[in-house]
Order: C-alpha cells, then structure tokens, then sequence
C-alpha cells in the first residue's frame, strides 16, 4: 500500500492529537466515548482489537476501560507512532481491514473508530470484524446525514481535505452493511443498538451545551458521531 493511500501520516497525527487538547477537542472526546461506553457495556479482562487503531487515542482509552487490547493499523508509520504512546501490553500490528490477520473468533470485541470510512470494500471490511469477533463488534462512524458532516463534505471538494478520502455513512446504509455480511458469513440472531452524539453546531461551547445534553443520544440519528454495536449471537462460530 503506498503512503498516498493512507488516511494519515505522522503530521496528520501530530495535528490531530493536538486538536484534542482544544476546548472542542475535548468536548468531543468526551462525550464520543460515553456514548461508546453506553452502547459498549464494557467487561474487565475482555480482548479488544481496535481496526484502524490511527494515533492510539482510543487504544489507550479501551485500556483504561479495562480492555486486553490490540491495535491494527495499515500504516507502519503509525504503528511507530504508536507504540511510542501507548503501553508495551498493547501490541500493534501492520493490515488492512478488509483482510485482518487473525483466525475466526480471536477478540471478544472488534472496533472500527472514525477508520471504518476509510475502508475501501466496505462489506468485506463488516465480514472480516464480525469473523474476527466472539461477541461484539462496535463502529464509530462520521455519521452522513448530520449537519456538520454534510458541511464537511460540501467544503472537502473546496479545499481537497482529508474528508475527500471518505465515504459517509448513515444508519440505515450501516444496518444494510451489516446484515449482509453476517448474512454472507451465517450469522444469524444479531443485535444492533446504535445512537450518536454532538447533534448541535458549536455544542462544544458552553452556551451550547446544555441545550445539547437534553437531546436523545440512542436512536437519534442526526448526531455528527454514529456509534454502533453488534451483539454476536452466543454460540457463533460454534
């Protein structure tokens, strides 16, 4: 895969974790990541392969959580980067999401945080997380219909920014993405829940805030961040 491919390099990464240290950095993470927790349900000492693990913002996040997790990236690049940030327990490895390299059932949870848009085949990339996971698979995805990433898009084709080189997603095409491939793999009895977050402009500021924190997270679908998780059935792959 050539560095032109690749959604990031180490300036890309530098910027963004940067960008958490701002006030809407930080709002941001935030309340993404209660939202995943919610949809999550963490459990101590489960195995966690993060797809796409980008900086390792999340890597470390899921560790705290109480995660034995793996990160995966397609960038040697950004697993050095990487593996500069985060603890030794956490190994990192070099694939792609449409063919990862591990067998059927190898992590309790698999998740694709704000990586998924960059995959390519994208029900390939659906099949290969639910085949890899035991039990959960958990997206977090730039959610299409949003006001801030329908502007994003708009400006992207101006400025030929980084959103240039991914594909949005609603809920709707996402529950169509995964029913068809746990169809293809034989799958049957998953669950989805699904909500999103950061539904108001500029809800980082303060003025801004409480009106967003009375909106519905689960089930509203014009948050700017869609978090998904997937129940796998008990007895797959069994």
């Amino acid at each position: 895969m050539e560095d032109n491919d690749l959604a990031f390099g180490i300036k890309e990464a530098e910027h963004y974790d940067k960008w958490f240290e701002t006030p809407e950095g930080q709002y941001t993470d935030r309340v993404e990541k209660e939202l995943l927790v919610r949809l999550m349900k963490p459990q101590a000492k489960e195995t966690l392969l993060e797809v796409g693990c980008g900086t390792g913002n999340y890597l470390l996040f899921f560790n705290e959580l109480g995660y034995q997790v793996t990160g995966l990236d397609p960038s040697p690049h950004m697993m050095k980067y990487v593996e500069g940030k985060v603890p030794e327990s956490i190994k990192v490895f070099q694939g792609v999401s449409e063919s990862l390299p591990f067998p059927d059932n190898s992590y309790d949870v698999v998740a694709l945080i704000t990586s998924f848009e960059f995959v390519k085949e994208a029900e390939k990339g659906v099949e290969e997380a639910l085949r890899v996971a035991r039990k959960q698979v958990v997206f977090g995805i730039l959610n299409k219909v949003s006001c801030k990433n329908i502007v994003r898009r708009i400006q992207a084709k101006k400025k030929k920014g980084v959103f240039l080189k991914i594909k949005f997603y609603s809920v709707c095409e996402m529950k169509r993405l995964i029913r068809a491939a746990a169809d293809n793999l034989g799958i049957k009895g998953i669950k989805i829940d699904w909500g999103t977050v950061l539904t108001l402009p500029h809800c980082w500021k303060k003025p801004i805030r409480c009106l967003e924190g009375m909106l519905p997270s689960i089930n509203n679908p014009f948050g700017t961040f869609l978090g998904i998780s997937i129940e796998l059935p008990e007895k797959k792959g069994e």
